[in-house]
């Protein structure tokens, strides 16, 4: 997914999981507090799988946020694109040191 489609609809789906996420944890807490029985272990089962389905699809709908956001020439987009410079080198590095002072040719 390159660019969210219809910003407003998406953040809506993210909040709306994210409260979902919120009640799935009271949820599993709660079944987690109850005695151990057959019952309680599909509960427990049953809420953790839809907890880290839920979380998942919010989290993938932040990231896609958050593409959109640095589409103006951020670190990602720098990075997507490869136009990213080369790193300068490190004060602590023997080498650059040297070099900064003439007595390595590089």
């Amino acid at each position: 997914m390159a660019s969210v489609r219809n910003p407003r609809r998406a953040m809506r789906s993210f909040w709306v999981l994210v409260v979902m996420a919120i009640l799935l944890t009271g949820a599993l807490s709660n079944a987690l507090t109850r005695d151990p029985s057959p019952i309680t272990g599909m509960v427990v089962a049953l809420v953790g799988t839809l907890l880290a389905l839920t979380v998942t699809q919010a989290s993938r709908i932040m990231m896609a946020f958050g593409r959109t956001t640095n589409l103006g020439g951020g670190p990602a987009r720098r990075a997507q694109t490869g136009d990213i410079a080369p790193a300068a080198p490190r004060a602590f590095e023997p080498e650059a040191s040297a070099r900064r002072r003439g007595d390595v040719s590089g």
